[in-house]
């Protein structure tokens, strides 16, 4: 069987208090990749990153863009994803580098067994292109009679 690779995200990370990404981040999907690893590169970025395929074949790789280097958000940016061992093997496509993406957000209230009023409020969601995995979730409650 051949080698099989998708380029899920292209976003563009942006630190705290920066207006332009200074990295860039690909997510993807690789099967079959002889030695479980992808290499990830880009024209815009200074080198390329070896990422790791992991058991459900997901790939996660971070480019740091050179020195003085700028990309907007929104600007389209070609990447490459190839088999490690087999460089013949590889994706290539342009995307749009998406920054604070929103891919999923969802809300379910939490209600204690036995009462019929929810008392907490759970949010789950994908957000891509943040400088970390931390995200800060806010809510204003108002008290209804």
């Amino acid at each position: 069987m051949a080698c099989v690779i998708n380029i899920t995200a292209v976003n563009g990370i942006v630190q705290p208090g920066q207006m332009n990404p200074d990295t860039i981040r690909v997510l993807g999907t690789a099967f079959q990749c002889p030695g479980g690893q992808v290499l990830v590169t880009s024209p815009a970025a200074s080198g390329g990153q070896t990422a790791n395929v992991d058991v459900n074949g997901r790939f996660r790789a971070e480019l740091p863009l050179p020195a003085g280097q700028t990309l907007q958000c929104g600007q389209v940016v070609a990447v490459r994803v190839a088999c490690a061992a087999q460089p013949n093997c590889f994706k290539d496509d342009q995307k749009p580098l998406e920054c604070c993406q929103v891919t999923q957000l969802f809300f379910q209230a939490v209600t204690p067994l036995g009462s019929l009023a929810p008392n907490a409020l759970q949010v789950s969601g994908t957000l891509l292109g943040c400088p970390s995995d931390t995200v800060v979730i806010g809510s204003s409650v108002c008290e209804t009679r």
